[in-house]
């Protein structure tokens, strides 16, 4: 970017630019791209079109000065996460997917489980038995003879790996979690009236260019309460001028970010 900004610039947004340029900026500013945020300052009618046009919109919705360096960085932030989406990414899935994703992460989990089990000293039959004896009310004199065994056993068996119990709690936990996670996606499905919600896929060479549209399209309803199509076809314009077809429009904007219902068998 220029010495001076263009005109056309948030004074918020000048800002921002300044601190990200220090050689150690502070967090949030830590986090986001330089070389993105100075590809929106560029001197050209594609940049000037959506800062005039986004100018507006702070001044339609009111935005304080004061909320303005926070609204910025998630954006810059929410532009760089759309830039790095990659195809088939969570968000991008159907319901369907995700479902059929958390189950067979389920079953990898209980099978690691088993497979740590068969590891584990403690499943050897007789260190079983003996542990069992340990815990019944013996007295004293015999479980200490017990523990004795016990330790001899352990130096003659063959050595096992060392697995940290805490592990088999966590995977349980992790399947546990992933249970109900599966029962709220079941739950939104049920809710949708059996329908599949799925966003279009991708096809064709602006795959990247379709995750972007998406990550900010839910950037600008969070925000604004709506796509707001213009703006991100500006944006577009900005990133990808090299990769768009002469005909690129928010029309194309609006294809990428459609849902499309269909009744589940």
């Amino acid at each position: 970017m220029k010495k001076d900004p263009p005109q056309w610039l948030p004074q918020q947004f000048v800002l921002l630019i300044v601190e990200i340029n220090k050689l150690q900026p502070k967090f949030p500013y830590s986090l986001i791209d330089k070389e993105l945020t100075h590809k929106l300052c560029e001197f050209s009618n594609d940049c000037e079109l959506f800062w005039v046009g986004f100018n507006r919109l702070l001044k339609k919705h009111k935005i304080p000065e004061s909320e303005q360096a926070h609204l910025f960085t998630t954006l810059l932030l929410s532009m760089q996460q759309g830039l790095s989406a990659k195809e088939q990414a969570w968000d991008q899935m159907n319901t369907m997917a995700r479902q059929e994703s958390i189950h067979n992460l389920i079953s990898t989990i209980d099978l690691l489980e088993k497979q740590i089990n068969t590891l584990m000293e403690s499943n050897s039959p007789v260190l079983k038995a003996l542990k069992s004896l340990e815990q019944s009310a013996l007295c004293d004199e015999k479980k200490c003879s017990l523990q004795k065994i016990e330790v001899e056993l352990k130096q003659t068996a063959v050595r096992r790996p060392f697995i940290d119990p805490q592990l088999l709690d966590m995977l349980t936990k992790a399947s546990s979690d992933l249970e109900s996670s599966l029962y709220l996606l079941n739950k939104e499905q049920d809710e949708a009236g059996s329908r599949e919600i799925q966003l279009v896929p991708q096809r064709g060479k602006n795959q990247k260019v379709t995750s972007f549209v998406r990550v900010l399209a839910r950037w600008f309803e969070l925000h604004f309460g709506s796509p707001l199509y213009e703006h991100i076809t500006n944006l577009c314009y900005i990133l990808f001028l090299e990769e768009l077809n002469e005909n690129f429009d928010k029309d194309n904007v609006k294809s990428a970010i459609k849902r499309k219902y269909k009744v589940l068998k």
